[in-house]
């Protein structure tokens, strides 16, 4: 449905995207995930043939972008990061006229209106000013705008950057639901986000890719990593000398002391169960072990491992 081949942009000497490539089929819901700056904003402009990249190319249904744009651009909807709205129109008219830009048949246009009100919860402020709105209802009215024509590919942009917390439900929500009739990039530095909404993530650092895959195959990715937290009753030094000293412990952090007298730690081990070995060897060492607990291997977790960033993700 959607391929992004080898896509550069350079602005003088740098590099805000450097040789992208990904693909989203038919149905797709793919989080392109990173931080702010990364270059998630310029890659959904070049896709949606907002701007033209330097190098490379974006096909949508096998039509280039940039050399068949009508018929791209007429199969997706996007919201880009800053709603695009006029607030002087109400949000019926502000809908028909974004319908009349994805050339919606004027018979069919308040239909069109009532669908895609109905999809984003917003039919009850359909005669309201958009420039009354809260900022909640702005972004579900973008979101709306997005689904006029009912384009095949929907793309969308932080869409729930800056929202309360109950806002962020519901877009979250509507874009959920929209998952069997549409082919969704959601563009997002929310971790949480791309997690509870999306399939697929592709994670983006420094204007290239350094991760694309199925959620679901996220952990193997990073060669089906265990973790452990061990609180030992013993000082740091004599903790990580007995725990660096366990057969298939790859790496072992000290993360401090939450009791008195007593030390935490992680354990790391690749496709090993460590635990039955920490708990000999601490015996031996007449060391107590007060806890070791598993530890999951978070999204968080690989997206720092794969970037080599040390400050922690928005959720």
């Amino acid at each position: 449905m959607i391929e992004v081949n080898g896509i550069s942009k350079k602005y003088g000497s740098h590099y805000a995207l450097k040789n992208v490539s990904f693909k989203a089929g038919k149905g797709d819901m793919v989080g392109v995930l990173g931080r702010t700056g990364a270059g998630k904003t310029t890659l959904m402009d070049i896709i949606t043939g907002c701007i033209i990249p330097s190098s490379g190319n974006v096909t949508v249904d096998g039509y280039d972008v940039f050399k068949k744009p009508i018929d791209a651009k007429k199969r997706i909807g996007y919201l880009p990061q800053s709603t695009p709205l006029y607030e002087k129109m109400t949000v019926k008219e502000q809908l028909m006229f974004a319908c009349r830009l994805m050339r919606v048949p004027e018979k069919k246009l308040h239909a069109m209106t009532d669908m895609v009100m109905e999809k984003a919860k917003i039919t009850d402020v359909g005669n309201d000013l958009i420039g009354n709105l809260s900022n909640g209802l702005k972004r579900a009215a973008g979101l709306a705008c997005t689904l006029c024509g009912d384009p095949e590919i929907l793309i969308f942009d932080e869409p729930t950057d800056g929202l309360a917390p109950e806002q962020i439900i519901e877009i979250r929500t509507t874009i959920r639901s929209l998952k069997h009739d549409h082919t969704v990039i959601l563009a997002s530095h929310s971790l949480h986000e791309v997690a509870e909404v999306c399939e697929k993530v592709v994670i983006i650092n420094k204007g290239e890719i350094v991760l694309e895959d199925m959620l679901g195959n996220v952990t193997s990715t990073v060669n089906d990593q265990r973790r452990v937290m061990v609180r030992l009753v013993t000082d740091k030094k004599s903790g990580l000398r007995l725990l660096n000293g366990i057969d298939g412990a790859d790496n072992v952090e000290y993360i401090g002391s939450k009791e008195q007298g007593t030390c935490d730690f992680i354990v790391e081990s690749l496709n090993k169960d460590v635990r039955e070995k920490i708990f000999h060897a601490a015996a031996k060492a007449d060391i107590v072990l007060l806890c070791i607990n598993s530890m999951s291997v978070t999204l968080q977790d690989i997206f720092l491992q794969l970037t080599g960033e040390d400050k922690e993700m928005a959720v």
